[in-house]
Protein backbone atom coordinates (compact mmCIF):
# COMPACT_ATOMS: atom_id res chain seq x y z
CA UNK A 1 0.00 0.00 0.00
CA UNK A 2 1.27 3.39 -0.60
CA UNK A 3 1.13 4.59 2.80
CA UNK A 4 3.62 1.57 3.43
CA UNK A 5 6.32 3.13 1.15
CA UNK A 6 5.52 6.62 2.14
CA UNK A 7 6.28 6.42 5.62
CA UNK A 8 8.69 3.19 5.53
CA UNK A 9 9.85 0.88 8.53
CA UNK A 10 8.06 3.31 10.87
CA UNK A 11 4.62 2.74 8.85
CA UNK A 12 5.08 -0.73 8.23
CA UNK A 13 5.69 -2.03 12.16
CA UNK A 14 2.32 0.23 12.93
CA UNK A 15 0.51 -1.36 10.00
CA UNK A 16 1.36 -5.12 11.40
CA UNK A 17 0.17 -4.11 15.12
CA UNK A 18 -2.75 -2.63 13.79
CA UNK A 19 -3.93 -5.86 11.88
CA UNK A 20 -2.90 -7.68 15.32
CA UNK A 21 -5.55 -6.28 17.44
CA UNK A 22 -9.26 -8.01 16.56
CA UNK A 23 -11.14 -4.50 17.03
CA UNK A 24 -9.30 -3.09 14.34
CA UNK A 25 -9.42 -6.21 11.83
CA UNK A 26 -11.44 -4.00 9.31
CA UNK A 27 -8.04 -1.85 8.50
CA UNK A 28 -6.77 -4.04 6.47
CA UNK A 29 -9.15 -3.34 3.52
CA UNK A 30 -9.40 0.22 4.25
CA UNK A 31 -6.97 2.64 3.88
CA UNK A 32 -6.36 5.64 6.74
CA UNK A 33 -9.11 8.08 4.62
CA UNK A 34 -11.81 5.33 4.86
CA UNK A 35 -11.17 4.85 1.67
CA UNK A 36 -12.29 0.69 0.89
CA UNK A 37 -9.44 -0.58 -0.78
CA UNK A 38 -9.28 -2.03 -4.40
CA UNK A 39 -6.37 -4.51 -5.71
CA UNK A 40 -8.47 -6.70 -8.49
CA UNK A 41 -11.27 -6.88 -10.63
CA UNK A 42 -13.10 -8.58 -8.45
CA UNK A 43 -12.89 -5.49 -5.64
CA UNK A 44 -14.17 -3.26 -8.36
CA UNK A 45 -16.94 -5.84 -9.07
CA UNK A 46 -17.79 -5.62 -5.40
CA UNK A 47 -18.87 -1.97 -5.90
CA UNK A 48 -22.11 -2.83 -6.85
CA UNK A 49 -22.96 -4.41 -3.08
CA UNK A 50 -22.61 -0.74 -1.95
CA UNK A 51 -23.36 2.10 -4.00
CA UNK A 52 -22.62 4.66 -1.42
CA UNK A 53 -19.30 3.73 -0.60
CA UNK A 54 -16.15 5.32 -1.08
CA UNK A 55 -13.21 3.62 -2.85
CA UNK A 56 -9.38 3.81 -4.11
CA UNK A 57 -7.64 1.77 -6.71
CA UNK A 58 -3.89 0.76 -5.33
CA UNK A 59 -3.15 -0.95 -8.26
CA UNK A 60 -4.40 -1.07 -12.26
CA UNK A 61 -7.01 -3.45 -12.96
CA UNK A 62 -6.97 -5.29 -16.64
CA UNK A 63 -10.74 -6.50 -17.22
CA UNK A 64 -10.27 -7.91 -20.82
CA UNK A 65 -10.44 -11.30 -19.35
CA UNK A 66 -12.56 -10.97 -16.05
CA UNK A 67 -15.43 -13.00 -15.56
CA UNK A 68 -17.81 -13.14 -12.55
CA UNK A 69 -21.33 -13.55 -11.64
CA UNK A 70 -22.16 -10.51 -13.67
CA UNK A 71 -19.33 -9.96 -16.22
CA UNK A 72 -18.97 -12.86 -18.74
CA UNK A 73 -17.02 -13.73 -21.18
CA UNK A 74 -19.67 -13.30 -23.91
CA UNK A 75 -21.13 -9.72 -22.99
CA UNK A 76 -18.29 -8.23 -20.47
CA UNK A 77 -18.69 -5.35 -18.01
CA UNK A 78 -21.99 -5.54 -16.62
CA UNK A 79 -22.02 -1.48 -15.52
CA UNK A 80 -21.89 -0.75 -12.01
CA UNK A 81 -24.89 -0.33 -10.50
CA UNK A 82 -27.55 -0.92 -13.39
CA UNK A 83 -31.07 -0.16 -12.59
CA UNK A 84 -30.24 2.10 -9.56
CA UNK A 85 -27.31 4.84 -9.04
CA UNK A 86 -24.16 4.87 -7.94
CA UNK A 87 -24.07 7.41 -5.22
CA UNK A 88 -20.60 6.93 -4.23
CA UNK A 89 -17.11 8.01 -4.54
CA UNK A 90 -13.83 6.39 -6.72
CA UNK A 91 -10.61 7.89 -6.97
CA UNK A 92 -8.52 6.12 -9.60
CA UNK A 93 -5.16 7.19 -7.66
CA UNK A 94 -3.64 7.57 -10.85
CA UNK A 95 -3.98 4.04 -11.83
CA UNK A 96 -5.51 2.70 -15.22
CA UNK A 97 -8.32 0.15 -15.98
CA UNK A 98 -7.28 -1.64 -18.68
CA UNK A 99 -9.34 -3.46 -21.61
CA UNK A 100 -13.28 -2.26 -19.96
CA UNK A 101 -15.15 -3.80 -22.60
CA UNK A 102 -19.32 -4.42 -22.54
CA UNK A 103 -22.10 -6.04 -24.93
CA UNK A 104 -25.20 -6.04 -22.61
CA UNK A 105 -27.50 -4.74 -24.59
CA UNK A 106 -28.95 -2.49 -22.45
CA UNK A 107 -29.05 1.25 -21.85
CA UNK A 108 -26.88 3.66 -19.59
CA UNK A 109 -23.96 1.49 -20.20
CA UNK A 110 -20.25 2.27 -19.17
CA UNK A 111 -18.27 1.50 -16.28
CA UNK A 112 -20.79 3.04 -14.01
CA UNK A 113 -24.34 2.84 -15.60
CA UNK A 114 -25.66 6.52 -13.70
CA UNK A 115 -23.78 8.39 -11.66
CA UNK A 116 -25.90 10.48 -9.32
CA UNK A 117 -24.25 13.04 -7.34
CA UNK A 118 -21.04 11.06 -7.26
CA UNK A 119 -17.30 11.63 -7.57
CA UNK A 120 -14.76 9.77 -10.17
CA UNK A 121 -11.87 11.04 -10.05
CA UNK A 122 -7.40 10.33 -10.81
CA UNK A 123 -8.46 7.70 -13.12
CA UNK A 124 -7.47 6.10 -16.45
CA UNK A 125 -9.54 4.20 -18.52
CA UNK A 126 -7.89 2.48 -21.40
CA UNK A 127 -10.31 0.91 -23.78
CA UNK A 128 -7.83 -0.80 -26.15
CA UNK A 129 -9.75 -1.96 -29.48
CA UNK A 130 -12.89 -2.70 -27.47
CA UNK A 131 -16.21 -1.45 -27.57
CA UNK A 132 -19.25 -0.39 -24.88
CA UNK A 133 -22.13 -1.05 -26.72
CA UNK A 134 -25.74 0.07 -25.70
CA UNK A 135 -29.49 1.12 -26.78
CA UNK A 136 -28.93 4.31 -25.53
CA UNK A 137 -27.36 6.59 -22.97
CA UNK A 138 -23.71 5.18 -23.04
CA UNK A 139 -19.69 6.33 -21.91
CA UNK A 140 -17.44 5.04 -20.92
CA UNK A 141 -17.03 6.26 -17.37
CA UNK A 142 -20.88 6.18 -16.82
CA UNK A 143 -23.97 6.23 -18.97
CA UNK A 144 -25.28 9.04 -17.22
CA UNK A 145 -23.96 11.43 -14.85
CA UNK A 146 -26.41 13.44 -12.48
CA UNK A 147 -27.63 15.77 -10.15
CA UNK A 148 -23.98 17.04 -8.86
CA UNK A 149 -21.85 14.32 -10.09
CA UNK A 150 -18.22 15.29 -10.46
CA UNK A 151 -15.83 13.71 -12.69
CA UNK A 152 -11.95 14.94 -12.47
CA UNK A 153 -8.88 14.47 -13.92
CA UNK A 154 -10.28 11.18 -15.75
CA UNK A 155 -9.00 9.75 -18.94
CA UNK A 156 -9.80 7.70 -21.69
CA UNK A 157 -8.19 5.80 -24.32
CA UNK A 158 -8.75 4.07 -27.48
CA UNK A 159 -12.11 2.29 -27.63
CA UNK A 160 -15.41 2.68 -29.51
CA UNK A 161 -18.16 3.86 -27.74
CA UNK A 162 -21.58 3.09 -29.66
CA UNK A 163 -25.66 3.63 -29.19
CA UNK A 164 -27.77 1.09 -31.48
CA UNK A 165 -30.95 1.79 -30.56
CA UNK A 166 -31.26 6.00 -30.52
CA UNK A 167 -28.59 8.81 -29.13
CA UNK A 168 -26.46 10.03 -26.91
CA UNK A 169 -22.76 8.95 -26.98
CA UNK A 170 -19.44 10.21 -24.89
CA UNK A 171 -16.09 8.71 -23.39
CA UNK A 172 -16.78 10.53 -20.06
CA UNK A 173 -20.68 10.13 -19.91
CA UNK A 174 -23.54 9.81 -22.85
CA UNK A 175 -25.94 12.74 -20.67
CA UNK A 176 -24.94 14.62 -18.54
CA UNK A 177 -27.77 17.03 -16.77
CA UNK A 178 -29.99 18.13 -13.27
CA UNK A 179 -29.62 19.95 -10.60
CA UNK A 180 -27.40 20.40 -9.07
CA UNK A 181 -25.18 20.84 -12.14
CA UNK A 182 -22.36 18.49 -13.09
CA UNK A 183 -18.99 19.14 -12.93
CA UNK A 184 -16.53 17.97 -15.33
CA UNK A 185 -12.98 19.31 -15.66
CA UNK A 186 -9.46 18.10 -16.40
CA UNK A 187 -10.61 15.32 -18.28
CA UNK A 188 -9.53 14.12 -21.79
CA UNK A 189 -10.37 11.48 -24.55
CA UNK A 190 -7.85 10.47 -26.90
CA UNK A 191 -7.98 8.04 -29.82
CA UNK A 192 -11.62 6.82 -29.38
CA UNK A 193 -15.10 6.78 -31.47
CA UNK A 194 -18.40 7.68 -30.67
CA UNK A 195 -21.26 6.73 -32.80
CA UNK A 196 -24.89 6.22 -32.17
CA UNK A 197 -27.43 5.71 -34.38
CA UNK A 198 -29.70 8.45 -33.92
CA UNK A 199 -28.32 11.91 -32.04
CA UNK A 200 -25.84 13.31 -29.85
CA UNK A 201 -22.25 11.98 -30.43
CA UNK A 202 -19.81 13.77 -28.81
CA UNK A 203 -16.24 13.37 -27.61
CA UNK A 204 -16.72 13.53 -24.19
CA UNK A 205 -20.76 13.96 -23.19
CA UNK A 206 -23.27 13.52 -25.52
CA UNK A 207 -25.69 16.66 -24.04
CA UNK A 208 -24.63 18.34 -21.65
CA UNK A 209 -27.54 20.32 -19.90
CA UNK A 210 -28.69 21.85 -16.52
CA UNK A 211 -25.87 24.28 -16.07
CA UNK A 212 -23.88 21.84 -16.44
CA UNK A 213 -20.08 22.63 -16.82
CA UNK A 214 -16.79 21.16 -18.64
CA UNK A 215 -13.56 22.90 -17.92
CA UNK A 216 -10.42 22.59 -19.04
CA UNK A 217 -10.94 19.27 -20.81
CA UNK A 218 -9.51 17.88 -24.47
CA UNK A 219 -10.20 15.53 -26.91
CA UNK A 220 -7.98 14.17 -29.17
CA UNK A 221 -7.63 12.46 -32.55
CA UNK A 222 -11.60 11.11 -31.32
CA UNK A 223 -13.93 10.10 -34.38
CA UNK A 224 -17.69 11.30 -33.28
CA UNK A 225 -20.36 10.21 -35.46
CA UNK A 226 -24.40 10.34 -35.92
CA UNK A 227 -27.34 11.32 -37.65
CA UNK A 228 -27.29 15.15 -36.14
CA UNK A 229 -25.82 16.82 -33.40
CA UNK A 230 -22.22 16.05 -33.62
CA UNK A 231 -19.45 17.53 -31.97
CA UNK A 232 -16.12 17.01 -31.51
CA UNK A 233 -16.52 17.57 -27.76
CA UNK A 234 -19.89 17.72 -27.36
CA UNK A 235 -22.92 17.09 -29.11
CA UNK A 236 -24.95 19.26 -27.91
CA UNK A 237 -24.84 22.07 -25.09
CA UNK A 238 -28.19 23.19 -23.39
CA UNK A 239 -29.87 24.48 -20.32
CA UNK A 240 -27.14 27.29 -19.11
CA UNK A 241 -24.49 24.75 -19.60
CA UNK A 242 -20.91 26.03 -20.43
CA UNK A 243 -17.69 24.86 -21.91
CA UNK A 244 -14.49 27.01 -20.55
CA UNK A 245 -10.81 26.30 -21.51
CA UNK A 246 -11.18 23.08 -23.57
CA UNK A 247 -9.79 21.95 -26.70
CA UNK A 248 -10.98 19.45 -29.44
CA UNK A 249 -8.77 18.11 -32.21
CA UNK A 250 -11.25 15.10 -33.15
CA UNK A 251 -13.84 15.02 -36.33
CA UNK A 252 -17.46 15.70 -36.37
CA UNK A 253 -19.57 13.98 -38.60
CA UNK A 254 -23.13 13.93 -38.84
CA UNK A 255 -25.61 11.87 -41.16
CA UNK A 256 -27.95 14.60 -41.64
CA UNK A 257 -27.40 17.62 -39.70
CA UNK A 258 -25.30 19.78 -37.20
CA UNK A 259 -21.92 19.02 -36.82
CA UNK A 260 -19.68 21.27 -34.93
CA UNK A 261 -15.27 20.89 -34.39
CA UNK A 262 -16.37 21.48 -30.60
CA UNK A 263 -20.25 21.12 -30.50
CA UNK A 264 -23.21 20.29 -33.28
CA UNK A 265 -25.71 22.45 -31.57
CA UNK A 266 -25.50 25.62 -28.21
CA UNK A 267 -28.90 26.39 -27.31
CA UNK A 268 -30.84 27.53 -24.08
CA UNK A 269 -28.01 30.12 -22.98
CA UNK A 270 -25.09 28.18 -22.74
CA UNK A 271 -21.60 29.06 -23.23
CA UNK A 272 -18.73 28.38 -24.45
CA UNK A 273 -15.61 30.37 -24.00
CA UNK A 274 -11.40 30.61 -24.17
CA UNK A 275 -11.90 27.24 -26.30
CA UNK A 276 -10.92 26.18 -29.53
CA UNK A 277 -11.35 23.16 -32.46
CA UNK A 278 -9.02 22.31 -35.17
CA UNK A 279 -11.06 19.41 -36.11
CA UNK A 280 -12.84 18.70 -39.33
CA UNK A 281 -17.03 19.13 -39.07
CA UNK A 282 -18.89 18.04 -41.80
CA UNK A 283 -22.61 17.01 -42.52
CA UNK A 284 -25.57 17.27 -45.13
CA UNK A 285 -26.39 21.03 -43.69
CA UNK A 286 -24.98 23.00 -41.09
CA UNK A 287 -21.74 22.83 -40.04
CA UNK A 288 -19.48 24.79 -38.17
CA UNK A 289 -15.80 25.03 -37.05
CA UNK A 290 -16.59 25.33 -33.88
CA UNK A 291 -20.53 24.75 -33.28
CA UNK A 292 -23.13 23.48 -35.96
CA UNK A 293 -25.93 26.04 -34.68
CA UNK A 294 -25.85 28.86 -32.04
CA UNK A 295 -29.27 30.32 -30.97
CA UNK A 296 -31.32 31.03 -27.85
CA UNK A 297 -29.26 33.52 -26.23
CA UNK A 298 -26.00 31.95 -26.11
CA UNK A 299 -22.71 33.24 -26.75
CA UNK A 300 -19.37 32.25 -28.11
CA UNK A 301 -16.48 34.73 -26.10
CA UNK A 302 -12.58 33.85 -26.71
CA UNK A 303 -12.80 31.52 -29.41
CA UNK A 304 -11.52 30.06 -32.21
CA UNK A 305 -11.58 27.21 -35.26
CA UNK A 306 -8.90 26.20 -37.36
CA UNK A 307 -10.89 22.86 -38.81
CA UNK A 308 -12.16 23.01 -42.32
CA UNK A 309 -16.14 23.22 -42.40
CA UNK A 310 -18.26 20.56 -45.15
CA UNK A 311 -21.67 20.46 -46.43
CA UNK A 312 -23.00 18.56 -49.08
CA UNK A 313 -26.23 21.66 -49.13
CA UNK A 314 -27.00 24.40 -47.03
CA UNK A 315 -25.21 26.39 -44.44
CA UNK A 316 -21.54 25.97 -43.59
CA UNK A 317 -19.24 28.68 -41.62
CA UNK A 318 -15.77 28.58 -40.40
CA UNK A 319 -16.72 29.56 -36.57
CA UNK A 320 -20.38 28.75 -36.83
CA UNK A 321 -22.58 27.29 -39.36
CA UNK A 322 -26.33 29.02 -38.23
CA UNK A 323 -26.11 31.82 -35.90
CA UNK A 324 -29.54 32.89 -34.58
CA UNK A 325 -30.46 34.93 -31.57
CA UNK A 326 -26.78 34.79 -30.55
CA UNK A 327 -23.42 36.67 -29.46
CA UNK A 328 -19.85 36.25 -31.02
CA UNK A 329 -16.77 38.09 -29.62
CA UNK A 330 -13.06 37.56 -29.84
CA UNK A 331 -13.21 34.85 -32.36
CA UNK A 332 -11.24 33.94 -35.63
CA UNK A 333 -11.84 30.68 -38.30
CA UNK A 334 -9.18 29.69 -40.12
CA UNK A 335 -10.26 26.57 -41.60
CA UNK A 336 -11.82 25.99 -45.47
CA UNK A 337 -15.61 26.25 -45.73
CA UNK A 338 -17.93 24.43 -48.34
CA UNK A 339 -21.28 24.35 -49.15
CA UNK A 340 -23.58 26.04 -51.38
CA UNK A 341 -25.47 28.93 -50.38
CA UNK A 342 -25.34 30.04 -46.47
CA UNK A 343 -21.67 29.92 -46.84
CA UNK A 344 -19.22 32.11 -45.14
CA UNK A 345 -15.66 32.25 -43.70
CA UNK A 346 -16.94 33.47 -40.04
CA UNK A 347 -20.08 32.47 -39.97
CA UNK A 348 -22.88 30.83 -42.63
CA UNK A 349 -26.02 32.05 -42.04
CA UNK A 350 -27.95 34.90 -39.65
CA UNK A 351 -31.04 33.61 -39.42
CA UNK A 352 -34.02 35.43 -38.77
CA UNK A 353 -36.27 38.19 -40.30
CA UNK A 354 -33.70 40.58 -40.67
CA UNK A 355 -33.68 42.41 -37.69
CA UNK A 356 -30.65 42.74 -35.52
CA UNK A 357 -32.14 41.82 -32.36
CA UNK A 358 -30.15 39.42 -30.04
CA UNK A 359 -27.53 38.71 -32.68
CA UNK A 360 -24.43 40.48 -33.25
CA UNK A 361 -20.06 39.82 -34.40
CA UNK A 362 -17.37 41.78 -32.64
CA UNK A 363 -13.66 42.48 -33.25
CA UNK A 364 -13.30 38.48 -34.99
CA UNK A 365 -11.54 37.35 -38.43
CA UNK A 366 -11.40 34.63 -40.46
CA UNK A 367 -8.87 33.36 -42.86
CA UNK A 368 -9.95 30.64 -44.98
CA UNK A 369 -11.40 30.07 -48.44
CA UNK A 370 -14.76 29.91 -49.11
CA UNK A 371 -16.67 28.00 -51.90
CA UNK A 372 -19.93 28.40 -52.23
CA UNK A 373 -22.76 28.65 -54.74
CA UNK A 374 -24.91 30.45 -53.35
CA UNK A 375 -25.55 34.08 -55.44
CA UNK A 376 -27.36 35.88 -52.45
CA UNK A 377 -26.43 34.18 -49.38
CA UNK A 378 -22.64 33.90 -49.90
CA UNK A 379 -19.27 35.59 -48.81
CA UNK A 380 -15.69 35.89 -47.37
CA UNK A 381 -17.00 36.53 -43.53
CA UNK A 382 -20.61 35.82 -43.91
CA UNK A 383 -22.93 34.42 -46.11
CA UNK A 384 -25.93 35.96 -45.33
CA UNK A 385 -25.81 39.00 -43.03
CA UNK A 386 -28.72 40.81 -41.37
CA UNK A 387 -26.80 40.92 -37.81
CA UNK A 388 -25.35 43.49 -36.06
CA UNK A 389 -21.16 44.27 -36.34
CA UNK A 390 -19.20 45.91 -33.40
CA UNK A 391 -16.02 46.48 -32.96
CA UNK A 392 -13.69 46.18 -35.64
CA UNK A 393 -13.87 42.71 -37.70
CA UNK A 394 -11.74 41.55 -40.71
CA UNK A 395 -11.56 39.00 -43.42
CA UNK A 396 -8.05 37.71 -45.53
CA UNK A 397 -9.12 38.64 -48.87
CA UNK A 398 -5.76 36.87 -50.30
CA UNK A 399 -7.36 33.10 -49.57
CA UNK A 400 -11.37 34.31 -49.07
CA UNK A 401 -11.72 33.61 -52.50
CA UNK A 402 -14.90 35.38 -52.23
CA UNK A 403 -16.16 38.50 -54.25
CA UNK A 404 -17.70 40.14 -51.40
CA UNK A 405 -17.76 40.33 -47.60
CA UNK A 406 -20.82 39.24 -46.69
CA UNK A 407 -24.18 38.17 -48.77
CA UNK A 408 -26.71 40.67 -50.39
CA UNK A 409 -29.63 38.75 -48.24
CA UNK A 410 -30.42 40.97 -45.07
CA UNK A 411 -29.34 43.98 -44.44
CA UNK A 412 -25.92 44.57 -41.59
CA UNK A 413 -26.40 46.52 -39.09
CA UNK A 414 -24.48 48.78 -36.86
CA UNK A 415 -21.79 51.28 -37.08
CA UNK A 416 -20.25 50.60 -41.28
CA UNK A 417 -16.92 51.02 -39.59
CA UNK A 418 -17.47 47.98 -37.48
CA UNK A 419 -18.45 45.87 -41.00
CA UNK A 420 -16.24 42.93 -42.09
CA UNK A 421 -13.00 44.61 -44.31
CA UNK A 422 -10.59 42.75 -46.48
CA UNK A 423 -6.94 42.72 -45.94
CA UNK A 424 -4.37 40.96 -47.45
CA UNK A 425 -2.38 37.94 -45.98
CA UNK A 426 0.77 40.67 -44.98
CA UNK A 427 -1.62 43.33 -43.44
CA UNK A 428 -3.84 40.51 -41.64
CA UNK A 429 -0.14 39.86 -40.07
CA UNK A 430 0.25 43.46 -38.03
CA UNK A 431 -1.69 45.10 -35.12
CA UNK A 432 -1.75 48.11 -36.57
CA UNK A 433 -4.72 46.87 -39.12
CA UNK A 434 -6.60 45.86 -35.85
CA UNK A 435 -7.60 49.54 -34.42
CA UNK A 436 -9.58 49.08 -30.84
CA UNK A 437 -8.65 45.36 -30.31
CA UNK A 438 -7.50 44.77 -26.48
CA UNK A 439 -3.83 43.10 -27.28
CA UNK A 440 -3.23 43.49 -23.56
CA UNK A 441 -5.56 41.05 -22.26
CA UNK A 442 -7.50 39.32 -24.93
CA UNK A 443 -5.10 39.32 -28.01
CA UNK A 444 -1.80 37.78 -29.33
CA UNK A 445 0.33 38.64 -32.52
CA UNK A 446 3.74 38.12 -33.85
CA UNK A 447 4.18 41.08 -35.80
CA UNK A 448 4.41 40.63 -39.06
CA UNK A 449 4.40 36.59 -38.78
CA UNK A 450 1.00 35.69 -37.55
CA UNK A 451 -2.41 36.71 -37.48
CA UNK A 452 -3.86 37.29 -34.31
CA UNK A 453 -4.10 34.61 -31.15
CA UNK A 454 -5.96 34.58 -28.62
CA UNK A 455 -3.95 35.11 -25.08
CA UNK A 456 -4.74 31.22 -24.44
CA UNK A 457 -3.50 29.87 -27.65
CA UNK A 458 -0.68 29.45 -30.08
CA UNK A 459 0.23 31.82 -33.29
CA UNK A 460 -1.03 30.60 -36.39
CA UNK A 461 1.04 32.14 -39.16
CA UNK A 462 4.31 32.02 -40.79
CA UNK A 463 5.94 31.78 -37.44
CA UNK A 464 7.78 28.57 -38.34
CA UNK A 465 9.18 29.92 -41.36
Amino acid sequence: MKFIKRFGAMALAVALLLAALPALASAAQTDWDGYTIITTPADLDAIRNNLSGKYRLYSDLDLSGYISSTSTATKGWKPIGYGSSFTGELDGNGHTILGLWSKWGISYAGLFSVAKGATIKNLVIDLEDASITGGYEVGAVTGVAKNGTVIQNVMVIGGKIAVTAGGYAGAIAGRAYGSPAVSIRYCSVMETATKTSGNYSGALVGVLDGGAVIEYSMAEDTLSEGVSYVGGLVGALKGGSTIHGSFSSGEAKAKVSYAGGLAGVVYEKSSITESEAIGDASAHTYAGGLVGTIYGGSRLEMVGASGNATTKAYIAGGLAGEVIDATISNAYAHGDVQGTTGVGGLVGYFSGSGSSRGKSVENSYSTGRVTGTGTTEYGAFNGRSGVRYLGANFYDDSKANAPRAYGTSGNPYGDASAFPAGHDTDEMFLQSTYEGWDFDNVWSIVEGLSYPYLKFSVPIGNVAE
